[in-house]
């Protein structure tokens, strides 16, 4: 189920950074994250259900855990990627471990011409 899971979100950003370049111009030390709503049947199988550019994060019940986890894991990326850590470094292991790449379209993407990104003043 996991492993479909993965194959459908990487299918999902693959399409949507190939046919929708306007929304998915890369920027140099940027991200957006995106949630990606799956329905599992009896037999397993998943489907895709939807998915939301600005994710829901609840504080009640499991959700509250598991949106703090998230947090963590996309801190513990976000300052790799902007070379505050290194990855691979044990004391993010566990953290680390909840993240898995299912995509890199990195070289196959439109790269933004946009060098500063500055507050209204």
């Amino acid at each position: 189920m996991f492993k479909q899971i993965c194959e459908i979100s990487g299918e999902v950003f693959r399409a949507a950074a190939h046919t929708m370049a306007d929304k998915f111009t890369t920027l140099e030390r940027c991200f957006e994250l995106f949630a990606v709503d799956y329905m599992v049947d009896a037999e397993g199988r998943a489907f895709l259900l939807e998915v939301n550019e600005t994710p829901a994060f609840y504080q009640q019940g499991i959700a509250g855990g598991m949106a703090v986890r998230l947090m963590e894991a996309v801190v513990c990326v976000v300052m790799e990627h902007m070379g505050v850590s290194h990855v691979g470094e044990a004391r993010n292991a566990k953290v680390r471990r909840r993240m898995v790449e299912v995509l890199d379209e990195t070289g196959g993407l439109a790269k933004s011409n946009i060098v500063e990104v500055m507050a209204d003043r």
